[in-house]
């Protein structure tokens, strides 16, 4: 496996779906490897149904906070992923840096559990494949 990094998971307010993506690393997490989320806008917290669907699966996020994009974040990235959809303008990136696009519907349409906890599943089967991806590299 490679010997570690940093995954940085973004989107616009950093409420849900890349808080969801960081939770969900950290604890299936390889040896050496790190994640943080971020957004272009982020909110003022973490969607209060996100964390209760982590909590389904016995993840605690409850520290989580939104926190905004910055240059630095991006700079020492290994991996960046936009987990938004294309119709809600992922934030774009300099030059010479690659962005994976994994386009998950924001579940804030549907505020049930139910859908948040379909958009958990979505974001955990990725991020497993982004872990035996990063195995795959080594």
């Amino acid at each position: 496996m490679a010997e570690g990094g940093l995954v940085l998971f973004i989107c616009v307010g950093n409420t849900c779906r890349s808080q969801m993506a960081e939770a969900l690393f950290h604890n299936y997490a390889p040896r050496g490897w790190k994640a943080v989320s971020a957004g272009t806008a982020p909110g003022k917290e973490v969607h209060p149904l996100a964390l209760k669907a982590l909590e389904e699966i016995g993840i605690d996020h409850s520290q989580g906070k939104p926190k905004p994009l910055t240059p630095d974040m991006i700079a020492r990235a290994s991996r960046v992923i936009a987990v938004c959809t294309e119709a809600e303008a992922c934030p774009a990136l300099p030059p010479g840096k690659r962005i994976e696009h994994w386009g998950i519907a924001d579940p804030v349409q549907h505020p049930d559990l139910a859908t948040y906890g379909q958009t958990r599943d979505i974001i955990k089967e990725k991020v497993l494949q982004l872990i035996q991806e990063l195995k795959d590299e080594s």
